[in-house]
């Protein structure tokens, strides 16, 4: 199990290409609105690869305005590859991805063990307000939680009908185990758009896909 929390956290500035190992980290910022637990710089060009280490679990939890491990914007990549678990919890962020109106692009999942949970943005995807775009999933086990009017996989609640934001585009699921959990009378699309979002090109070819 992850040791006694910090509130320290991980800062990867803009464009930096970054190789990062988690073993066993527990940071915790949630009580903070202005903290994000892990952030790439907004914006940022640079590809950064995390890897969770064999037998370790590693937890991310953020404040109400950021995302658990954050990759804000359209451009630039994340990879998540190892054998170890990682839960990320976002607030108005998602859980991976975008932080407050933010887009969360540009993600991929090849393995590990990974569970997430927002309460406005989506589980991998966009923030509040966010479109969620170019996300795979190739191996693993994911986890999702629903508890707004999110996307489980994709975009994150939208504030405005006429805002063209919430939108989950270009998803693509090839392999792994993927659950998305949705909570009752939510609005969002378990994959695809959040509420007032739209979902387009979703691509399903391999592994397990259960909404429950």
């Amino acid at each position: 199990d992850p040791g006694v929390s910090t509130t320290d956290r991980i800062f990867i500035e803009a464009n930096v290409n970054a190789n990062i190992t988690l073993a066993g980290v527990n940071i915790d910022v949630s009580r903070k609105d202005d903290a994000p637990a892990l952030q790439i710089a907004d914006n940022s060009q640079g590809n950064v690869a995390i890897t969770l280490a064999s037998g370790t679990k590693n937890r991310l939890c953020s404040g109400l305005k950021f995302a658990g491990l954050q990759k804000s914007g359209n451009v630039g990549t994340l990879v998540i590859r190892g054998t170890g678990a990682l839960y990320c919890q976002g607030g108005y962020g998602a859980g991976i991805g975008g932080g407050d109106e933010r887009a969360g692009c540009g993600i991929t999942i090849e393995s590990g063990d990974i569970e997430l949970k927002s309460t406005q943005g989506a589980g991998i995807g966009g923030g509040r307000n966010g479109n969620g775009q170019g996300i795979r999933i190739r191996g693993g086990k994911v986890t999702a939680t629903m508890t707004g009017d999110s996307a489980g996989i994709g975009g994150g609640t939208a504030l405005s009908c006429n805002a063209l934001q919430g939108n989950g585009i270009d998803i693509e699921i090839s392999g792994g185990e993927v659950t998305v959990v949705c909570a009752p009378n939510k609005r969002g699309s378990a994959i695809g758009g959040g509420f007032c979002g739209a979902g387009k090109n979703i691509v399903i070819s391999g592994g397990k896909v259960k909404v429950a």
